[in-house]
């Protein structure tokens, strides 16, 4: 399991990845963050970009073989157990906090991945005290 160090070591890793994920996306001509999908799919061009947060992690961070990785056929991924379970253990938090965070409508409803990234900082915080 997971120690709750580990997991906020990498949700400021992930944060760090949400802080100019949307510039890189604009600058490729790509859509920017969107939290209700994981990855950014439409019927005239398949970009099959990341969308929300846990998304981003797992393009960033989640190589095949790990718990959470991205397939550019379906987006992020989890080997042998749920999306959600994978997503639990990997950031050593409960299914609560998991749909705080990566819910349809996680980070307190964040519109872009700045406020994402704002929002997974305070929570480690939260956590730290």
């Amino acid at each position: 399991m997971t120690t709750v160090a580990v997991g906020n070591r990498r949700l400021l890793k992930l944060a760090d990845i949400l802080d100019t994920a949307d510039a890189l996306h604009r600058k490729r001509g790509e859509p920017t963050y969107y939290q209700g999908d994981f990855e950014h799919w439409d019927y005239k061009r398949s970009c099959n970009t990341p969308a929300c947060a846990l998304g981003h992690y797992a393009f960033n961070c989640g190589p095949k073989g790990q718990r959470i990785y991205w397939d550019h056929e379906k987006g992020a991924m989890a080997h042998g157990m749920e999306l959600g379970e994978a997503g639990e253990i990997e950031f050593a938090i409960g299914m609560g906090e998991y749909d705080e965070l990566f819910g349809g409508s996680g980070c307190d409803g964040a519109k872009t991945a700045k406020q994402a990234a704002k929002y997974i900082r305070a929570f480690v915080r939260r956590r730290q005290k």
